[in-house]
């Protein structure tokens, strides 16, 4: 079999999902462990449906290496990879730079690696993702967000493409690290897709921030400009460490309430959100993303009661 064929080949693009999201959540685990249990993450690797023939499966290897990479190459800093293999690094230049052209890429990567050779270099990837995650406030933290940012529809495929993006902003504004949340945004900033890439990133993360707030307070969806409902740019312990700005905050407060009388009354689609002005988007991408990480540990317990809520047998049916 041709890698071309192992790239797409195989089981179903459903089951090689989810192969792909459960050896990448036991490598994870594994690899955020305190101390690292490697010997754990290297057997994930043989999971059923992970290998063909004894072998690691590329098309699986290749789906964990892209998952990963995103992350990675938003959230570290390149004196945080010294260790990175010339493979990782090839990776990790392609998931920014050559994005259109992953098959190819990966295909040039794994030219000369044999089955240990390929383990390894999703091993090492794998173990700075769980370094990425390490920064944004630990494993748990950042699946919560992921849980939260996940659940809002996007409205574009545009959107779902930088679901990780906003993920991993409002993780690292949950985490209070406003250096690294810069660092982050002017990466995304620096990307050859940069519109694309800020726009779709502020686009869910202010449908998630709005999803949220309507979920925790339904019976009063109008957000007004001083609402305490919502960070307060100037208090804020996070916000606080940049000038305040009330043109992203304004934005942003527009956009959740269109959104939220939209939820609770049905009188109109939420308008287009505003494309803010090149020297109010990183303000706006800050604010949308203190939203959501302000809100993300309410929104986790407020699901978990709603399904405790169905599963009572009590409880009168709908």
């Amino acid at each position: 079999m041709s890698k071309e064929d192992r790239i797409g080949g195989g089981a179903n693009e459903r089951t090689l999902i989810d192969v792909v999201q459960r050896v990448s959540q036991h490598i994870t685990r594994a690899l955020t462990a305190t101390p690292q249990d490697v010997r754990q993450a290297r057997q994930a690797l043989d999971f059923t449906g992970a290998t063909h023939q004894g072998r690691l499966d590329l098309s699986v290897a290749a789906n964990l290496l892209i998952l990963w990479a995103q992350p990675i190459a938003l959230v570290l800093a390149p004196a945080e990879l010294v260790d990175a293999t010339r493979q990782e690094a090839m990776l990790l230049h392609g998931i920014v730079w050559r994005f259109d052209q992953l098959q190819q890429l990966i295909m040039a990567i794994t030219a000369d690696l044999d089955d240990a050779g390929l383990r390894d270099l999703v091993l090492l990837t794998g173990g700075h993702h769980a370094a990425a995650l390490d920064v944004l406030g630990g494993r748990r933290a950042y699946e919560d967000t992921s849980t939260v940012v996940a659940a809002t529809d996007t409205q574009t495929p545009h959107q779902a493409k930088y679901q990780y993006a906003a993920i991993a902003l409002a993780a690292a504004a949950a985490a209070g690290d406003p250096v690294r949340f810069d660092n982050m945004l002017a990466r995304l900033d620096n990307r050859p897709d940069r519109t694309e890439a800020v726009t779709a990133t502020l686009a869910l993360l202010i449908r998630c921030a709005a999803a949220s707030t309507y979920m925790i307070h339904p019976t009063d969806p109008v957000v007004e400009l001083a609402d305490p409902r919502l960070p307060d740019p100037a208090t804020d312990e996070f916000l606080a460490a940049w000038p305040s700005d009330s043109g992203g905050y304004r934005l942003v407060r527009d956009a959740i309430t269109s959104s939220n009388r939209y939820f609770a009354y049905r009188q109109r689609p939420p308008r287009p959100i505003d494309v803010p002005a090149a020297d109010e988007a990183a303000p706006t991408v800050r604010y949308a993303a203190t939203v959501v990480a302000r809100y993300r540990d309410r929104v986790i317990a407020q699901a978990v009661r709603d399904q405790a809520a169905a599963l009572d047998p009590d409880q009168p049916a709908p």
